[in-house]
């Protein structure tokens, strides 16, 4: 006697599985369109409160994210990341005033071997990365690893082209940890594991004037007249040689960075405590000024004005040689938590300022007036 049941019945569970899979997907298309509505809604976003009059605003870039703090210059911002729905980061520039892109270098056209045809499909088989970046007069220059080498690359701000690339030792490909420019020269320091070392290049042309591939690791810049070494521990800053001093901070981590007549320090807060930043005068180490109350920024220097983000939301624009406020422009925002792995980052360049909002993905342009 055969067990295959019988037509109607074999009809009914069709049925029962279609209505199932239909249900289904249609649950899945709710859950679908209610959480890109919700995303949507909660998507953060960033407007101006109020503008002081020694700022103009210039643009605002949407959907656009940054891996590394900016540079600024002339009529140009470049940065290394990403516009829109693009994949991979490249680095980029755009115009201050109308955001319209001027020129790009991803890493297909950094990696892509020589006579290699352009009708071949070539993906780089080891990851490139961008690990610093500066302008100076009208150049910029990136740092990048890739395989086993760590080289610097001077572009034109405005065509873009490269004027020059310096390799950095023979077998290396390790990201830096600073990178600083100031009187023509370039330091950049890499520490990673057992390796460390320090160079000083010429700006111009990329020459190798210095370099220090031991004891190095905190090594942070050189100066020549008198002769002084800076370095930056977790919690201290020395200095070493003629008129040498030390002054311990405190933190969990230092960045500093050079002006004409103090060292701006970033400190990064240990155990929850706020991060802070200190301006400690260049020849003895006294601390100048200190603003003790919370940044999530990264902090630019240019010449006169030291700017960062606070916890608040405020950017503020300092006096470097005083600690006095010259400006501060606050932001409006629609948002109660920030998201953990955001990144917010200013610069300050000339008479060009930038802020950016990773959890937004907003890049807000201004000139100094």
């Amino acid at each position: 006697m055969s067990e295959t049941p019988p037509p109607a019945r074999t009809l009914s569970r069709t049925q029962a599985w279609v209505l199932i899979l239909a249900l289904v997907l249609l649950s899945l298309v709710w859950i679908a369109i209610d959480w890109r509505n919700q995303a949507l809604a909660e998507r953060p976003r960033y407007e101006l409160a109020a503008l002081p009059s020694t700022l103009q605003a210039l643009a605002v870039i949407e959907d656009v994210t940054l891996d590394l703090p900016p540079v600024l210059g002339g009529d140009r911002v470049v940065f290394v990341g990403r516009l829109g729905a693009a994949e991979e980061s490249a680095l980029l520039a755009l115009d201050v005033m109308s955001g319209a892109q001027q020129w790009q270098w991803d890493v297909r056209t950094l990696t892509v071997p020589n006579g290699w045809p352009e009708t071949w499909p070539w993906s780089p088989p080891v990851a490139w990365r961008w690990s610093g970046l500066e302008v100076a007069d009208g150049v910029v220059y990136a740092v990048n690893a890739y395989v086993l080498q760590t080289a610097v690359r001077a572009y034109d701000i405005n065509s873009g082209q490269q004027q020059w690339l310096r390799h950095l030792g023979t077998l290396n490909g390790s990201d830096a940890d600073t990178m600083l420019l100031t009187e023509n020269r370039i330091g950049i320091r890499i520490s990673e594991g057992d390796f460390n070392a320090f160079y000083v290049l010429n700006q111009e042309n990329g020459y190798l004037l210095q370099q220090r591939r031991r004891d190095a690791r905190y090594i942070f810049w050189v100066d020549e007249t008198p002769l002084r070494i800076y370095e930056a521990s977790a919690d201290t800053i020395n200095v070493s040689q003629f008129a040498s001093w030390q002054r311990r901070v405190g933190g969990c981590g230092l960045t500093p960075q050079l002006a004409d007549t103090v060292l701006i320090v970033y400190a990064q807060g240990c155990d929850m405590a706020p991060n802070r930043v200190l301006a400690l005068d260049r020849s003895t180490g006294a601390v100048v000024w200190t603003y003790e109350r919370g940044v999530v920024s990264n902090v630019a220097v240019n010449g006169r004005l030291t700017a960062f983000l606070s916890t608040t939301g405020q950017l503020l624009l300092i006096d470097t040689a005083t600690g006095q406020d010259i400006a501060v422009l606050s932001f409006l925002h629609n948002i109660t938590n920030i998201p953990p792995d955001s990144k917010f980052f200013v610069a300050v360049q000339e008479d060009l300022l930038a802020v950016y909002f990773g959890d937004s993905h907003q890049l807000f342009l201004f000139r100094l007036v």
